[in-house]
C-alpha cells in the first residue's frame, strides 16, 4: 500500500513525501461529525503527505478501479498497478485534502450513508464553504497539527484511519 501512494506521488512529480503514524484517537472530538457513525474513525491513523495538488481528473480517478486512468499512460510508474485503491488494505474510509477540497471515500456507505449525496463520496469545497469547518468541526480536529496542515493549500495529505 505505501509503495503505491510512492508511485503515485512520483506519478504526480512530487518533491517531497512524508509519512506519519498519528497515535492520536481524537477521543474529545466525537459530537460535531459529518455522520455519528465516524465517532470510530477518528484516529488512530496514517497520513501521506506530498507536495503536489491533484488534478480535477485525479479526483475522478480516486474512485476507477485498476488505475483505468493512467492505462495508456506509459510515462506513469502506477499504469497497471491497483492505484489508490490498495488504501482499503487498512481502512475503510480513506480521507484525502488536497487544494480546497476534503474528500471522504466510504465505498460501503457504512460510516457516512447520512452524509453522502455523491455515493461512494463526500467531496467538500472548503472555500466555497466555510460553514463545514465550524459545523462539524468534531471531523476536522485529526488534521489539526499533522504536516503544518491547512484544510486548503498547495499540498496534498492522505489520511488513513485504522
Amino acid at each position: 500500500m505505501i509503495k503505491e501512494l510512492i508511485q503515485n506521488a512520483d506519478d504526480a512529480i512530487v518533491i517531497k513525501v512524508k509519512l506519519l503514524y498519528d497515535e492520536r484517537n481524537n477521543s474529545n472530538s466525537q459530537v460535531k461529525l459529518l455522520d455519528s457513525a465516524m465517532k470510530g474513525l477518528q484516529g488512530p491513523a496514517l497520513s501521506v503527505y506530498n507536495d503536489a495538488t491533484f488534478k480535477d481528473h485525479d479526483f475522478e480517478n480516486l474512485v476507477k478501479l485498476n488505475a483505468a486512468t493512467k492505462r495508456q499512460r506509459t510515462d506513469k510508474i502506477s499504469q497497471f498497478g491497483l492505484g489508490f485503491n490498495a488504501v482499503y488494505n487498512m481502512t475503510d474510509v480513506p480521507v484525502l485534502i488536497s487544494r480546497n477540497y476534503l474528500i471522504y471515500l466510504d465505498p460501503h456507505t457504512t460510516y457516512l450513508d447520512k452524509a453522502i449525496l455523491d455515493k461512494p463520496r463526500i467531496k467538500l469545497n472548503l472555500k466555497a464553504s466555510g460553514r463545514w469547518l465550524s459545523n462539524f468541526s468534531d471531523e476536522f480536529e485529526p488534521f489539526n497539527g499533522i504536516f503544518r496542515c491547512r484544510l486548503t493549500g498547495n499540498s496534498t495529505v492522505i489520511w488513513l484511519i485504522r
